[in-house]
Formats: structure tokens, sequence, C-alpha cells
């Protein structure tokens, strides 16, 4: 078996390099002494202390970082393998222990789960017992050390106690974004702490590892009270470059004008925001607006495809109607129009205003028509039977992110141009992304109705996306290092019945540096 070492040895042993963040982050978990100066700084402004005290060995630990700092591999992956292997739990011949990593969903879970049996099977394959083993949502690799490293999505079914050397949670401040069926945090975080209580002599513990997202929920509440805390609760921040001082400025600063303020503070400096922000600027609006122009005129003989968003309301919205087409400077907003609920009455005729918006669309040259769920049958049957393709789409929540993506990159990059409508602009003034806890997003009016602009906005981002060939988002290309230790790249390892399967293929995605 192998001798006990600290974290560093082990992540020496595994032929992963740290860079400064990471070991100093390491060495505050372990109780390790820092003397680099560099990892002193880091050490300091990461747990916002002035001093750094006496050493302590913590039991329970948060770690918030941003995109492509090295969650993954150099904190979840190498924390497991030490705690699993090398940490100095005893474990009695007969009895077994858990090592249990929580995903919020199954494709994080499977990504988790490949990167440390990667590492095992490089630099720790006899001591892989058996057969690793992979089903929806849970993964198990048993070790001769005893422990049984358990990579699981945060469902219930998965989710269960046992005596643990220590608990992993990965990307804790973001459960329930995509998987509605995901277990709470603070419920799974309740039923595994009294596992780690068989190995609190030997440093069991459990830690969080996550980007941030809004100001509530368990791991902002801890980040909120650290001060308070700081005898028990190591709690650690530090921006991406920090952790990854190879991640490109430049290309950071050109998510943050794409993304928003929002998403940069979250994904890149690791900060907790507030609940929402304008999904687009103001002075990107003001910039696509072409001025005196109410709707332009119907153009069938320009090339490309001729959309129509629909926002049609069955109970007291306004229904509206968006045409739109790209060319090669962008995408144009050719027509616009709602129907306000009459005075006394409470809902707008459908029937009324799907046959003045199919006129519309004849007018312009429509071929395309999207809407949501509202009164589906009845749209789908009325465009159809004007000879208009219809789809059915989603306007709302997580599952309408792409779109809303896409139309705000479309605003900053000046590849839109609009009518000079005052509703129309109002109302794309006052869109807000809406953060939630637990990771889910919507966008919604700040006040007021926004019908009018969801509807322009979806026939803007589907005249984008079937006429895109020359349209081309600002983006850059970033290299990727290569492994640490050179090697034939072989594919990904699918487990299924033998030791591994492998798949070869030029495109396999490798470990960076960092």
């Amino acid at each position: 078996m192998p001798q006990r070492q600290t974290i560093i040895e082990t992540a020496a042993f595994l032929g992963i390099t740290l860079s400064a963040g990471q070991e100093a982050i390491l060495r505050l978990l372990y109780g390790l002494p820092i003397t680099d100066a560099e990892q002193l700084r880091l050490a300091l402004k990461a747990t916002g202390r002035e001093t750094l005290g006496t050493p302590r060995h913590y039991r329970n630990a948060h770690v918030l970082a941003g995109r492509r700092s090295g969650k993954s591999m150099r904190l979840i992956a190498l924390v497991a393998i030490h705690e699993g292997v090398f940490a100095g739990h005893l474990i009695p011949e007969s009895e077994t222990s858990y090592l249990p990593i929580i995903a919020p969903v199954e494709s994080q879970a499977r990504k988790t789960f490949k990167t440390i049996l990667k590492l095992l099977l490089a630099k720790l394959e006899s001591l892989v017992v058996g057969e690793p083993k992979f089903s929806a949502g849970e993964a198990e690799i048993e070790l001769s050390s005893g422990v049984v490293i358990q990579v699981l999505a945060a469902k219930a079914n998965t989710v269960r106690g046992g005596a643990s050397v220590c608990v992993i949670v990965e990307e804790g401040c973001h459960f329930g974004r995509e998987d509605k069926s995901a277990h709470p945090l603070s419920e799974i975080v309740g039923s595994l702490l009294p596992s780690l209580l068989t190995h609190d002599e030997t440093g069991a513990k459990m830690f969080f590892v996550s980007s941030p997202w809004v100001k509530s929920g368990l791991m902002y509440e801890a980040f909120r009270d650290r001060a308070a805390n700081e005898e028990h609760i190591l709690v650690c921040q530090l921006p991406s470059r920090d952790l990854n001082p190879t991640l490109s400025e430049v290309a950071m600063q050109g998510h943050r004008l794409m993304q928003g303020e929002s998403f940069y503070q979250r994904e890149y400096l690791s900060e907790f925001v507030d609940s929402g922000e304008a999904l687009i600027p103001a002075a990107d609006i003001d910039a696509a607006i072409v001025k005196g122009t109410l709707n332009f005129f119907p153009a069938a003989y320009l090339p490309g495809t001729k959309v129509a968003g629909f926002d049609l309301s069955a109970k007291g919205d306004d229904s509206a109607l968006g045409i739109a087409h790209a060319d090669i400077e962008g995408v144009r907003l050719d027509y616009c129009n709602f129907w306000k609920r009459p005075v006394g009455q409470n809902s707008i005729d459908p029937f009324m205003v799907l046959e003045q918006s199919c006129a519309a669309m004849q007018e312009y040259g429509v071929s395309e028509a999207y809407s949501d769920q509202v009164l589906q049958s009845v749209v789908e049957h009325t465009v159809t039977k004007r000879g208009i393709a219809f789809q059915r789409v989603i306007t709302f929540g997580n599952g309408a992110a792409p779109m809303w993506r896409v139309i705000r990159e479309l605003f900053v990059t000046g590849k839109v141009r609009i009518p000079d409508n005052k509703v129309l602009i109002q109302q794309l003034k006052s869109l807000e992304m809406k953060f939630v806890d637990g990771g889910g997003q919507a966008v919604e009016a700040r006040r007021g109705k926004d019908d009018l602009a969801v509807a322009c906005c979806l026939a803007l981002y589907k005249a984008y996306e079937a006429e895109n060939t020359g349209l081309e988002l600002w983006h850059e290309v970033i290299q990727v290092g290569r492994p640490a230790v050179a090697e034939t790249e072989r594919g990904w390892r699918t487990i299924s019945g033998g030791r591994a399967e492998e798949s070869s293929f030029n495109s396999a995605p490798e470990f960076s540096n960092f």
C-alpha cells in the first residue's frame, strides 16, 4: 500500500503541475506551511484575511473558482485520489468506506469520473479493484485501500450515506440549474455530514468547489459569513487568472463584452452577483435603430429567409408579431406590430390576430414562423394553411438561453437594425436576465410588458440561425496546452464490461496544463 504523504507530494506523484494559486489553496486546506511569497499573497487574497495565523487542517472548505481555473483536475480529482489513497485513513480489511463526489447533473458526473479514472489508470492502476462501473448518474471505482470513489448526480435515488473519508460537492452553486429533479444542496449536505464522523480523527472533510452564482444559497452564506467562521470553515475565492495565469485576458474581456458584466463577474472574477441585469446595453439598442422608420417596406425580392416570430396571447397580455431576415450586414427586423386587449374585454380575439398576422407574413414573403406553446394547434393550423412552415419554440427559462445569448451578441456587435418603434425600444431596454438560486435564469421585463420584444427577438434569432453563413460573431481561438507528460492521445475510455474499451479520434479533448 502507498505510504501516507502530503497533498503536494500526491500532485507531484500524479504528474499534476500546480499554479501558485492552486497550491496556496491546497496548503490552506491541509494545514501545510506557506513560505513562497506569491503563494502567501494569493492565500491572503483568497481568504480575505490580513494574516493567516497558525496552519490548521480544515474539515469543511469552500472554494469559489471561475472557469478554466483547474477545478476538475487540480482540485476535485487530486483531492479525491489523495483522500482515497494517500491521506492515511484507517479502514479495517473487512469494511468499506466511501468517497462520494456529488455533481449537479449526470453529464458533469461523467466528466469528473473520466478525469479521475484517467489519473488512476496512468499512475495507480494496480490499486483499482475489479472493473470500474458507470451507470446512469452513478459511477464507482473500488480501490484496494478500502475506499470506493463514487461519482454521483444529485438525484434522490443516487445520493446515499455510508462511512466516508471525504465528501466532495462539485459546482454546488448550480444544483437544480439544468436538472430540476436534483436534490437541494442543503438536503444532500445534511444527509452526508454524519458519514464523516467515522474518519474524523484522520481528517475526513467536506469539500465544496464551484463557480459562484447569485447571492443566495449554502455556498453564498458560507462566503458571506467567512470572517466569523474562519476558525472552522475555510472559504477561498480567487479569480480564474489567479488560479490559471495562462488564460487570455483579451478573450475574457471579449466574453465580458458579449455575455455581460454579470457573466464576467461570475465566470472569471469568481464573484456572486445580484439577481438580474439588463439583457442588452441601452446604447447598443439605440445604435440599432433606423431613425424615422416605423417598418421597412416589404422586400420579397431580397435574398435570405424571411422569418416571423409570434407571441400570441389568449389572456390579458398583448399579442405581437415580428418579421426579420438576414443579409450580409447582419439581421434586420422588417416589421413589428402588436395587438392590445380592447378596453372592457378580458382577452384578445386570437383568430383576428392570426388573420392579420398571416396577411402581413404573406406580404413580406415569410416562409417560416415560430411561436411558443400558447394556442399552438390553432397557430399551426392557420399558418400552415397559408403555406408557411411552423415550429413551436421555447422563449422562457433555461431552454431559451441560446436564443437570448445570440440576441445580445448581435446587438453588441452592431449586426441588428430595428425600426424606430417606441414600444419595441422601451420593451427591449426593459428586458432583464434574471438569476435564481441553483443556477436557473430567465429573460423577462423588469417592469411592464415584453410581448413585442420577445416576438421580435425570436424573429431576429431565427433569421440569423437560418442565414448565418456570412455573419460571424466576435470570437477568439485559444490554444489549449498539451498534457504535462507527453503521451499519445488514445481517446476516451468507455467503461462497459471490460476494464476499458478505447475509442481513438483525432479531435479528442486533452487535459490542459491548467
